[in-house]
């Protein structure tokens, strides 16, 4: 894994505006990115490197969901499919650049996934068991991620494995840079990612109970069930709310989350005190984003980044 230190421009931040090398990124934006080195494999990030670059990490509005219809991104539910954690990783990689774009940090062009091959080819072609954390984020590296208007919506009975060199290549351009977290506070390390715009998918072993309640912030929160699972979900969005951080997670199993605050009803807010209580049961994986590529946008307004290569 690369133990090596990125500028803001590769995290989708905006750096600092004063400094002569954003006033020369500023003159790049003059000339599109030609897409060049767009099916090199990014990097694997040490999560050392990753909390460091963190550190200097402005705080981002991670609300994309104010910002795109979520229904034209997020696959809504795996079905009977057992690919949780293919559904995770194009979740977090979906949402991811829409953060990225959708705060203005980079010129994306976010896109639907269909999550089925690439979990798929993690398996070698099965679609009988699971996949874990760490398989499912290196095949999101190397594969990445098919879009959904080259191989089709998501259809659980669909498990083919046919595609054309275009979706392919498609694909190659939609891969992830990522860090597989490492510590013994996940917790932690989650709502700070969260909050300087990151996404992640985890695996875990307690579950979260259908439906939403409101907690005395007037937040719309789960709550970890009596059940128990082993299942990947993801986190992508954050709010502090009278000082109390909360972390938007996302599930694969259908609207079951009613909500009346905007939000996707495919999850809900987590107090920092249900994200410890869901990571810190008998086993965890923890997944995050940290750059999702996808290609440069001639229509998005221009930014002070400009477009990364992977």
């Amino acid at each position: 894994m690369a133990e090596i230190y990125f500028s803001n421009a590769m995290f989708g931040c905006i750096p600092n505006c004063e400094t002569p090398e954003v006033m020369a990124r500023i003159k790049d934006l003059a000339t599109p990115w030609d897409g060049k080195d767009i099916e090199e494999t990014p990097d694997v990030i040490t999560y050392e490197s990753f909390e460091k670059a963190l550190e200097t990490m402005p705080d981002v509005d991670s609300r994309w969901w104010e910002k795109y219809n979520w229904e034209n991104y997020v696959i809504t539910s795996q079905s009977y499919r057992p690919n949780c954690a293919g559904c995770a990783e194009a979740t977090a990689t979906v949402t991811r650049t829409l953060i990225q774009a959708g705060s203005q940090y980079s010129e994306q062009l976010p896109k639907k996934f269909n999550p089925m091959l690439t979990w798929l080819l993690s398996k070698g072609g099965s679609a009988i068991g699971g996949q874990s954390i760490g398989a499912m984020a290196q095949a999101g590296n190397e594969i990445g991620n098919f879009l959904a208007e080259d191989v089709g919506e998501y259809d659980p009975a669909n498990i083919s494995l046919k595609r054309s060199e275009k979706a392919n290549l498609n694909a190659k351009e939609r891969q992830i840079c990522y860090s597989i977290y490492d510590g013994n506070d996940p917790a932690e390390a989650v709502l700070k990612a969260l909050q300087k715009g990151f996404t992640c998918f985890v695996g875990n072993n307690r579950a979260i109970a259908d439906g939403r309640y409101t907690d005395e912030n007037g937040v719309e929160c789960v709550r970890l069930s009596r059940n128990s699972w082993s299942h990947a979900t993801t986190y992508a969005g954050f709010q502090i709310v009278n000082g109390k951080r909360y972390a938007f997670w996302i599930n694969s199993h259908g609207e079951i989350y009613p909500a009346n605050d905007g939000t996707p009803p495919i999850g809900g807010w987590q107090s920092e005190e249900t994200v410890r209580d869901f990571l810190g049961g008998s086993f965890h994986d923890v997944c995050f984003i940290v750059y999702a590529e996808a290609p440069y946008d001639p229509n998005a307004p221009k930014t002070l980044n400009p477009m990364v290569k992977g």
